[in-house]
């Protein structure tokens, strides 16, 4: 087919060619829908072979290469042959795609998942023939396995509801279980599904502890050398009941949708972000901003960085609201307000330490494990000291070169003409000046200015710093994405802005789905040339 508009009039002209596209390469056979539940192999195999002890077995140790090759190739297959119609998904197929290997890396091959592993669940409080007690995830949200001459106990005694919940929910360290084959399902399932490690002894730092009560039961219950727990500066804090957890997940999510319905209204209007950076900019900017070629990048990196975040603190609100919300009497510890910290860290991190501060406390730390994993991994092998300089900087470059390369394959998989070069660039770029901030602040510290220049006007550099690093390296990302035709994406199934007559010129439409997601235009049934290519596809 011919290729995209030259001149496209609306927005939405542009997405229709790029529908027509998908429907073209699909009919055609150059490329493959994604299809459910087909598209959960490579995770499907890490589960699997979790599910099997080896411990006691060299055979199957060794097979956790065989499962990282199948995933390698799986997903490579993927990212070369299958698509999307929306472009939304299409960006989130390379990245999650690459974000799965990445994981797997770090839980089967840089780590031992089975031995190196615990997480803390609610303990059952049975007692054992050898009287000792096991471990064990409850499914029943606030209910215990205590007897019932103990719950009657506690209501006799009518106990204030945290501390009877306490005594209720005693936590433990629970290893990889080899009994029961529930029990390790769902700690296998965990594991997996898990990115930030709340709950497991693998925490990342960005987050807090749990409870100080918590921590005392795990001591109770496991000893203090099960699991070690260490605080760090700077932490998220976590919620500590599960009605602010929700409220400010539901005041998240409303504040998220709004602004992203106002960053979908900003952008239909503007044909940078349909990928056509060199039409003219909207009329509806002051003059002094479209005429000026600084201030008009400046401005559609601030619109790109308001739509990515708020995008991300949407998508990041529907965990706690699910677990912690509809489905806390079935979820068992998952329904914990303590396990779902904020997305994002405290804008003080951005004022104080720049660019560091931004990547390493603020910005959210979804992929922190696995993208520390391998150099943590190679640097305990060459018995180097972590807290060396040269240490830190395999750790800095090797995090954002992964990351680089996850967002490289998002590029990939975009349905407009991308460079994927350009957000592997950006990343490492981000390591290249958090290395020049950090000798700047040491040789500015060695000449002895934070003794005599006023910490606001330190501060203000350090904010300046941050802000040129970004005006010079985040084009080769926000680019990169607009070219690749994320922001053609309607974000919200209903616009309040458009519904009060605020939309873009030549599209009134509110109602952005088409009334219901299942018509085509979010998802379908595909029947593929084989089974395992038949199946949802999105």
């Amino acid at each position: 087919m011919t290729g995209p508009p030259s001149f496209p009039v609306t927005s939405r002209e542009l997405l229709h060619y790029y529908y027509a596209q998908y429907d073209a390469n699909i009919a055609s056979g150059k490329y493959e829908p994604i299809v459910f539940p087909w598209c959960g192999a490579p995770a499907a195999a890490v589960v699997l072979y979790l599910l099997i002890p080896h411990n006691n077995s060299y055979f199957i140790r060794k097979a956790r290469y065989l499962v990282f090759a199948f995933i390698i190739a799986f997903t490579a297959y993927q990212i070369t042959f299958c698509t999307t119609r929306n472009m939304a998904p299409c960006y989130a197929n390379g990245v999650v795609s690459a974000w799965l290997v990445i994981a797997c890396t770090a839980n089967i091959i840089f780590n031992d998942a089975q031995s190196d592993f615990q997480r803390m669940v609610y303990k059952n409080q049975r007692p054992q023939e050898n009287g000792t007690s096991h471990q064990e995830n409850n499914v029943q949200y606030g209910g215990t396995h205590p007897a019932k001459e103990r719950s009657k106990e506690i209501e006799k005694k009518n106990e204030g509801q945290a501390l009877s919940s306490r005594r209720q929910k005693s936590f433990a360290w629970q290893p990889y279980p080899l009994e029961s084959i529930k029990d390790r399902l769902q700690w296998v399932i965990d594991l997996t599904g898990n990115t930030r490690g709340a709950n497991w002894s693998w925490r990342t730092r960005t987050i807090s502890r749990p409870p100080k009560w918590v921590r005392e039961q795990l001591r109770e219950n496991s000893g203090p050398k099960a699991a070690t727990e260490h605080a760090h500066a700077g932490v998220t804090e976590s919620y500590p009941t599960r009605r602010e957890l929700l409220l400010a997940n539901l005041r998240t999510l409303a504040i998220s949708y709004l602004c992203l319905d106002l960053a979908k209204g900003i952008m239909a209007r503007d044909p940078y972000f349909w990928g056509y950076p060199d039409l003219p900019p909207p009329t509806y900017l002051p003059s002094f901003i479209s005429s000026s070629p600084v201030l008009l990048r400046a401005y559609r990196l601030y619109v790109t960085l308001f739509g990515v975040r708020y995008a991300l603190e949407a998508v990041y609100t529907f965990s706690p609201l699910f677990f912690a919300g509809v489905a806390s009497a079935f979820v068992g510890a998952w329904a914990e307000p303590w396990m779902y910290p904020p997305t994002f860290g405290s804008a003080i991190h951005v004022v104080e330490r720049g660019l560091a501060g931004t990547w390493a406390d603020w910005w959210h730390q979804t992929f922190r494990f696995g993208l520390e994993a391998p150099s943590k991994s190679f640097i305990a092998a060459i018995g180097m000291n972590p807290r060396s300089v040269p240490a830190k900087l395999i750790q800095v470059f090797t995090a954002f070169a992964l990351s680089g390369l996850m967002h490289a394959c998002g590029s990939a998989t975009q349905a407009g003409p991308t460079t994927p070069l350009r957000p592997f660039l950006f990343f490492m770029t981000q390591g290249l000046g958090c290395l020049v901030e950090d000798v700047l602040t040491k040789l500015a510290r060695r000449a002895g200015l934070h003794h005599y220049v006023p910490k606001p006007i330190r501060l203000g550099f350090t904010v300046a710093y941050l802000h040129i690093w970004g005006y010079y390296t985040a084009p080769l990302m926000a680019d990169d994405m607009a070219r690749g035709g994320i922001w053609l994406t309607d974000p919200v199934p209903f616009s309040p802005l458009r519904a009060i007559g605020l939309g873009p010129p030549g599209d009134d439409r509110w109602l952005l789905w088409g009334g219901w997601p299942w018509e085509g235009q979010w998802a379908y049934f595909h029947r593929g040339s084989t089974w395992w290519k038949s199946g949802i596809a999105f």
